[in-house]
């Protein structure tokens, strides 16, 4: 079952940015960072077997918060007998493991501190749950030409071969364990000033000028033809990205899309594509309508 979803509003707020703003550099390795991120976890979910969905409590996107800093997880299984910890990867070429327990690139001698990681999250569980469990801890490498040297022990190493055997056999769990290990939501960074207004369209993703007909729209820069209501849509899932304070109202979605769009039909499609809350004056609109 699934406990806490994959989601990754930081990514969403850099993305809705990249477009209405400038980024700094420490942006633009972040906005990297998080797509290569989503790309992984996307890749290792593809390999997952449906019926695993299922049968075990998943938690995606676990922090464990040591004494230094901050340690990302992504993805906590637990079956009936056993917490897995997964950390992934997309580690290329041949590795091995050092003497000091960690994963090293066979090379270079440039030391991956997964391993080091893990084990401080294992050890936080242990504590933060006041018991001994059966945890593995194992780091996944995606990377289709990871290879591990013969040498090296392959008891916490994943590869992408091994995956279906690993996950055969996982049974429900027995007790919730899951709640214990929820971390605590990711912190909103402030929106900026700044940042320019207007539709992005589907295709190119760029702010654009749009000839308009009915219920679809032309973009002027790229010529492609997109539905009004997904340019709407979308554009409603960025003010909330940047804003999450705010609440979402014929005024504000009126003035976000540049006044290009007449409040008449700005008001039709908030009452179409998203559930009212408030009356009269105070109604404001939420996302529950709206599909993922």
């Amino acid at each position: 079952m699934l406990i806490n979803k994959r989601s990754y509003p930081a990514l969403s707020r850099l993305e809705a940015l990249r477009h209405r703003t400038e980024l700094s550099d420490n942006e633009m390795l972040q906005l990297k960072q998080l797509t290569d991120q989503k790309l992984l976890e996307d890749h290792f979910e593809s390999l997952m077997p449906p019926s695993l969905h299922q049968t075990v409590d998943m938690i995606w996107h676990y922090t464990y918060a040591d004494y230094h800093h901050d340690i990302q997880l992504n993805v906590i299984l637990i079956e009936a007998d056993t917490v897995h910890l997964l950390k992934l990867n997309d580690y290329r070429g041949l590795h091995t493991i050092n003497q000091q327990g960690m994963l090293t690139e066979f090379f270079t001698r440039k030391v991956k501190d997964d391993l080091a990681q893990l084990m401080s999250i294992k050890l936080g569980i242990d504590y933060l749950l006041d018991r001994r469990l059966n945890i593995d801890m194992r780091c996944v490498c995606l990377g289709s030409d990871f290879e591990l040297d013969i040498h090296s022990s392959r008891q916490q190493i994943l590869t992408i071969h091994d995956l279906a055997d690993y996950f055969k056999g996982m049974t429900a769990p027995t007790e919730d364990l899951a709640a214990y290990l929820t971390s605590a939501p990711e912190p909103v960074t402030p929106a900026r000033l700044h940042i320019q207004n207007g539709l992005r369209c589907p295709h190119c993703n760029q702010l654009s000028e749009f000839t308009q007909h009915h219920h679809l729209i032309l973009c002027q820069k790229c010529r492609q033809i997109s539905t009004l209501d997904q340019a709407f849509i979308d554009a409603a899932r960025e003010y909330l990205s940047l804003y999450p304070d705010s609440r979402l109202t014929k005024g504000i979605m009126y003035k976000w899309c540049n006044k290009k769009i007449p409040a008449t039909k700005v008001a039709s499609l908030l009452k179409k594509h998203f559930s009212a809350a408030g009356k009269t004056k105070g109604t404001y609109y939420l996302l529950e309508n709206v599909p993922l």
